[in-house]
């Protein structure tokens, strides 16, 4: 949970760092619209060059950045065998148990330790799931 907890920490750092990025683009390009349209309305219309070599620099290091925590995450269940990995698997186990000693799983409280034991494998699975993108893509802002 530790190992868990400090990867989701800097994947939240990272999405961030993302996030703050695009938000800096967005707003650059809104300003050069801007500045654009002002210049054609004065009817003068020297365009300036976008440099382009900083954004394309962040952008490579966020993604050297994602596969470090992405391995490194891979790292932390890999001596796990699927069946106490496998959140399905998990489950049928304790529904096999469920019905046939349903006294004792309801004499346990299972129903209330499932939140939290299934909790890090959740959140493990979640971490590489990036809010910005969607199918395969990272959207601009």
């Amino acid at each position: 949970v530790v190992e868990i907890n400090g990867l989701e920490l800097e994947m939240h750092t990272l999405l961030s760092d993302q996030m703050e990025t695009l938000l800096a683009q967005r707003r650059r390009r809104i300003k050069e619209e801007a500045d654009r349209l002002q210049q054609l309305s004065c009817e003068w219309s020297p365009c300036l060059p976008i440099t382009q070599r900083s954004r394309l620099g962040a952008q490579h290091r966020e993604l050297i950045l994602g596969a470090d925590i992405q391995s490194r995450s891979q790292a932390v269940f890999a001596d796990v065998q699927d069946d106490f990995y496998d959140i399905k698997k998990i489950l049928s186990r304790f529904e096999e148990w469920r019905r046939s000693y349903s006294e004792s799983y309801h004499n346990a409280y299972i129903s209330l330790c499932l939140p939290k034991l299934l909790n890090p494998i959740i959140r493990h699975q979640l971490l590489v799931w990036n809010p910005l993108k969607v199918s395969g893509y990272v959207k601009n802002a």
